[in-house]
C-alpha cells in the first residue's frame, strides 16, 4: 500500500501566522470603522455551544483557584529562550514579542496534537500536564480585570466550507478549546469566495481588539482547510502619569551611537527598585497596580547593556529578580525618566527559532501528529510581528494569532533616595502582578 503522506498530492500543510500589535498611549486611539461586512456563519448553534462549554461533566469546568506557578515557569523561561535566540547575533537589535499570546496560540495548537508532537509542544511551553495547564490558561483568560488595567483574550476556529476534519474535531478538540477558551466556530469560503473571508475575519480581529488591528488578514490559500486565531488586547493605565509639559529631548546613548530622543520625566514619587549584579530594575505599575511595566538597565559602570547582563542569569535567576523587583519596598526615585518610543518588529523566523528549542515535528509532513484536525496536517509556516508606542498617559496592547491549515505597593519615607534615567539600552516586561506571567517582552538598544 502507498504510504499517501509521502505524496505532496495528499499533504495538508498548517501555516501558523502570528501577529502580535501593542500600542502604548490614550490619546488619539480613535479609528474610522470600515463598512461592516456580513456576519461569519456559526457551525454551531447557541444552545449546542453552550452544552459544549459546559460540558457532560460540570466537574471538568475550571473553577479552583489558579495557580500560578504552573503557567508563570512555563510562560517565563519560554520568553527567555526566545529572547536569547534573537540576540544570537548580539544584543544591539530592537525587538517586541508577547510570549503570552504565543504560548495562547501554540496552546490551541498542541490540544490538536498527539505523540512526539504533543510532547515537544510541551516541553518548549514547559507543560507537565496539558489538562491542567489548560484549567488555569482558562482561569487566567477569564479572571475579572480592573478598568484601568485590563487583559482580554478570544479565539476562534474557522473551518472551510464543506470540509470534513476528523472525528476526534468534534467529538473531543473543539469541546475543549471551546469550554476552556471559549473559541467560536465558523464557516469560511476561502475557495470561491476568499474576498468576504477576509473581510470577515479582519471584522472578528478588530472586534476582538478593540480596532487597534482592523486589517491583519491580506489574502488567504484557496486551499486552506481550517484556521485558528487568538485575540489578545491589552489596556493599562500608568499610576504616575507623566506631564506633557514635562518632556524634553535629551541624549539616549545606544549602542550604534548618539541619538536625541523625546525624554519623559517626573520626580519625588515611590516606585519598586531592585538591583542585582549590575542590573538594575524600576517597578512601573498600571492602574490598580495588577499590572507593571518592568524596565531593566545596566549599572552607570557596567560596559555591558542591560540585555548582555540579564542574558547571564539562569531562568530562575531571571524569575527570582523579576520577582525581587515586584515585591521590593518602594523607595523615593528623586528623577526618572523614561523615552518616548515607537518599535514595529517583525519575526520571519520563528520556525527555525521553535526547531533550535525542540519543536521540530510539527513542521515536518511525515512526523507531525496533529490528529484532532487532521492525521496528515502540519504546520508549515510561522511569523511575528509587534508594535509599540510608550508616551505620557499608559499603553495598549493587542495580539492576533492565525493558525491555517492549508491542503498539500503603599510608598514609605526612606532613606535610600535613586535617579533612574533611561538613557541607554534597556529591556522592559509587562507582567501580570499576581502571577508574575510575562505578558509582553521588549528589548531596546537603539532610538
Amino acid at each position: 500500500m502507498k504510504d499517501f503522506r509521502k505524496n505532496k498530492k495528499y499533504r495538508k500543510a498548517m501555516a501558523l501566522v502570528l501577529m502580535l500589535v501593542m500600542v502604548a498611549g490614550l490619546a488619539g486611539c480613535g479609528e474610522k470603522k470600515e463598512e461592516k461586512t456580513p456576519e461569519p456563519t456559526s457551525l454551531v448553534e447557541p444552545k449546542q455551544e453552550n452544552d459544549i462549554q459546559a460540558g457532560k461533566d460540570e466537574t471538568d469546568i475550571p473553577t479552583a483557584e489558579m495557580d500560578s506557578t504552573v503557567l508563570q515557569s512555563g510562560m517565563n523561561a519560554f520568553a527567555y529562550d526566545i529572547a536569547d535566540q534573537l540576540n544570537q547575533n548580539g544584543n544591539d537589535a530592537n525587538y517586541f514579542f508577547s510570549p503570552y499570546s504565543l504560548c495562547a496560540a501554540l496552546t490551541l495548537l498542541g490540544n490538536a496534537s498527539q505523540g512526539d508532537t504533543l510532547a515537544q509542544i510541551n516541553e518548549v511551553l514547559g507543560i507537565n500536564d496539558l489538562e491542567d495547564w489548560n484549567k488555569q490558561l482558562s482561569l487566567f483568560m477569564k479572571k475579572e480585570q480592573p478598568k484601568d488595567a485590563y487583559l482580554i483574550s478570544a479565539n476562534s476556529l474557522w473551518l472551510a466550507k464543506g470540509y470534513e476534519p476528523s472525528e476526534t474535531f468534534y467529538s473531543e478538540y473543539y469541546p475543549l478549546v471551546s469550554k476552556y477558551f471559549e473559541a467560536g466556530l465558523f464557516e469560511a469560503d476561502y475557495k470561491d469566495n476568499p474576498k468576504q473571508t477576509v473581510k470577515q475575519m479582519n471584522q472578528w480581529i478588530s472586534e476582538a481588539t478593540e480596532g487597534m488591528i482592523p486589517d491583519f488578514v491580506k489574502d488567504v490559500d484557496k486551499d486552506t482547510v481550517i484556521t485558528l486565531m487568538n485575540a489578545v488586547y491589552f489596556y493599562g493605565e500608568w499610576l504616575h502619569t507623566f506631564e506633557a509639559s514635562s518632556t524634553r529631548e535629551r541624549t539616549f546613548y545606544g549602542t550604534n551611537g548618539e541619538t536625541e530622543v523625546q525624554m519623559m520625566g517626573q520626580g519625588d514619587l515611590y516606585l519598586s527598585y531592585y538591583e542585582k549584579d549590575g542590573v538594575r530594575g524600576i517597578c512601573m505599575p498600571y492602574g490598580d497596580g495588577s499590572k507593571v511595566m518592568n524596565i531593566l538597565i545596566a549599572d552607570d559602570n557596567s560596559d555591558k547593556t542591560a540585555a548582555e547582563l540579564f542574558a547571564d542569569f539562569t531562568s530562575a535567576g531571571k524569575n527570582e529578580f523579576l520577582g525581587m523587583l515586584m515585591n521590593a519596598d518602594t523607595i523615593k526615585v528623586e528623577t526618572l525618566r523614561i523615552p518616548k518610543f515607537s518599535m514595529e518588529y517583525t519575526m520571519n523566523d520563528v520556525p527555525e527559532i521553535l526547531k533550535k528549542m525542540g519543536m521540530t515535528d510539527v513542521f515536518d509532513p511525515i512526523k507531525a501528529e496533529l490528529n484532532h484536525i487532521n492525521a496528515e496536517t502540519y504546520v508549515s509556516d510561522v511569523s511575528h510581528m509587534a508594535k509599540i508606542e510608550v508616551d505620557e498617559l499608559g499603553s495598549k496592547a493587542a495580539a492576533v494569532t492565525i493558525v491555517e491549515g492549508v491542503d498539500g505597593c503603599a510608598p514609605e519615607e526612606e532613606e535610600i533616595k535613586i535617579n533612574f534615567v533611561v538613557d541607554r539600552p534597556f529591556i522592559f516586561f509587562i507582567q501580570d502582578v499576581e502571577s508574575e506571567i510575562i505578558l509582553f517582552s521588549g528589548q531596546v538598544s537603539n532610538l
